[in-house]
C-alpha cells in the first residue's frame, strides 16, 4: 500500500469565513468560503491531513522573548505543517514561516451605514450651489441694465418684473425692430430656458431621492471625523501598525485614538453587524466585507484602502511539498475558484440574514415638509402684498385729505 504523508493544518474558525464540521462517521468537512477553498487544495495535494483549530483564534504575534503565539507559533514550533485562514504575508512573519504563492490579494477597507437622508425646508435651492445662484443673480442684474439701456419704454423696476416672469415662462419684453435688441432678447431667453429646465430636472430628482448627510469615504476623512468626536472606528489588531507607523499625521492620530479608546474588533462578533452602525465604521478585509455586506445596498464599503497585502498559505520548514502546493494554488487561482466561492457564500449569507440598518426606508410620496419652504415664501409674499395694499390705502386717504 502506498504510504501518503500526513499534513497537519492549523486553522482559525472564523464566523462566515471558515468552519469545521464533523460528520457522524468522523469525517471532517470544512465550511464557508475559505474552508471550501482549503478543502479543494488539500484534496488536490493528495496527502492525508489533520485539521487543528488554533484554540485562541489568533494569527499570532511576536513576543519580547522572540517566540510567537497563535497560528504562526504553531507552525514555527513544528506543531503544524500548514496554516490557513486569512493569512496575510508580512515581512515580520517571514522570519518564522514560509509562504506559498498568493491565492488572492486583500486590502483593509471600512464598512459603514449610508448617511441618513436630509429633507430640507428650503430644498428648492439645492439644485444649484451658492456660486451658481450668485452667477444667476449677477447675470439677472446685468440684463436689467442692458434692457434699460436699449429701450426707454419701461422703468428698471418694470423691466425687473418682466424679466423675472421669464423664469416662470410668462411673457417677456416686447420685440423691437433693433437688431442688437433682438440679439439681446434671444440670448436672455436661451439663458432662461437652460436655467429653468436644469433647475426643474434637478429639483425633481432631489424630491424623489433626497440628498444624504455628509459621509466619510476615505481613511483620512474617517480620521478627521473621529478626531471631531462625530464618528467611531473599530479596527482589528493587525491593521493598527499601519496606522501607528504611518507618515500621514491624520492616520497616526486615528491609530492613537483607537488604541486609547480600545476600539478593537471582537472576533466573536464578526458577521453580526454589531460595529457597523450610523457614524460607526468597522475596518476589515475587503474579502470579508464583500462576503458579509456586499449585497446590502444600505451599507457602504470604502474604495479607499489602508494597505494591500497578498494572502497565502503559511508552511513550516518540514512541509513535504511546497512546489506542488504552489502549482495547485496557481491552477485554482487562474480558474477564479476563490472569488467564485466568495460570491456564492456571500449570496447565501445574504439570503439567510436580514441585516437592518439605522437608515430610514425610502418613501417616494412627497410630504408637506418637502414643499414647506415654497409655502413659507408664498406666505411671506402674500404678507408683503397685504402690507403694500394697506400702505396704498392709507397713502390714498392721506393724499385726499391734503387736497
Amino acid at each position: 500500500m502506498e504510504h501518503r504523508p500526513k499534513t497537519t493544518v492549523a486553522v482559525l474558525e472564523l464566523p462566515h469565513v471558515l468552519s469545521i464540521n464533523i460528520s457522524e462517521d468522523g469525517a471532517v468537512r470544512l465550511g464557508d468560503y475559505e474552508g471550501q477553498f482549503l478543502q479543494l487544495v488539500l484534496e488536490a495535494l493528495g496527502t492525508e491531513y489533520e485539521i487543528i483549530p488554533e484554540k485562541n483564534k489568533a494569527f499570532g504575534k511576536l513576543l519580547p522573548n522572540g517566540s510567537w503565539t497563535g497560528m504562526m507559533g504553531m507552525i514555527g514550533r513544528g506543531e503544524a505543517d500548514l496554516g490557513f485562514t486569512h493569512v496575510t504575508v508580512t515581512e515580520q512573519r517571514t522570519e518564522v514561516v514560509n509562504f506559498s504563492t498568493p491565492h488572492t490579494m486583500t486590502a483593509c477597507v471600512f464598512v459603514t451605514v449610508l448617511p441618513q437622508k436630509i429633507k430640507s425646508t428650503f430644498g428648492f435651492i439645492h439644485p444649484f450651489d451658492l456660486k451658481t445662484w450668485i452667477a444667476i443673480l449677477l447675470t439677472f442684474c446685468i440684463m436689467i441694465v442692458l434692457f434699460g439701456t436699449f429701450q426707454n419704454k419701461y422703468s428698471l423696476f418694470k423691466i425687473f418684473f418682466r424679466l423675472f416672469a421669464n423664469f416662470s415662462k410668462q411673457d417677456s419684453m416686447p420685440v423691437e425692430d433693433s437688431l442688437k435688441y433682438k440679439i439681446l432678447l434671444l440670448t436672455w431667453l436661451l439663458f432662461v430656458t437652460v436655467i429653468t429646465f436644469s433647475w426643474s430636472a434637478t429639483l425633481l430628482a432631489f424630491l424623489v431621492e433626497p440628498i444624504r448627510d455628509t459621509m466619510v469615504r476615505t481613511f483620512r476623512e474617517l480620521s478627521k471625523a473621529v478626531q471631531k468626536g462625530t464618528h467611531k472606528a473599530t479596527f482589528y489588531n493587525m491593521s493598527l501598525p499601519f496606522l501607528l507607523n504611518s507618515e500621514d499625521k491624520d492616520l497616526k492620530q486615528l491609530g492613537e485614538i483607537v488604541v486609547r479608546n480600545k476600539w478593537f474588533e471582537d472576533i466573536s462578533e464578526r458577521g453580526k453587524g454589531s460595529y457597523v452602525k450610523y457614524r460607526a465604521e468597522q475596518a476589515m478585509h475587503r474579502s470579508t466585507a464583500k462576503m458579509l455586506f456586499g449585497n446590502h445596498e444600505e451599507l457602504f464599503i470604502s474604495e479607499d484602502t489602508l494597505y494591500v497585502s497578498p494572502m497565502a498559505f503559511a508552511y513550516g520548514r518540514s512541509f513535504c511539498c511546497p512546489s506542488k502546493l504552489n502549482s495547485i494554488i496557481l491552477r485554482w487561482s487562474a480558474a477564479g475558484m476563490y472569488d467564485k466561492l466568495l460570491r456564492d457564500n456571500s449570496f447565501k449569507h445574504f439570503l439567510k440574514t436580514s441585516y437592518k440598518s439605522e437608515t430610514e426606508s425610502t418613501n417616494f410620496s412627497l410630504a408637506i415638509t418637502d414643499l414647506l419652504g415654497v409655502f413659507i415664501l408664498l406666505g411671506v409674499g402674500l404678507a408683503l402684498s397685504f402690507v403694500t395694499f394697506l400702505a396704498e390705502i392709507f397713502y390714498g386717504i392721506a393724499y385726499s385729505a391734503r387736497r
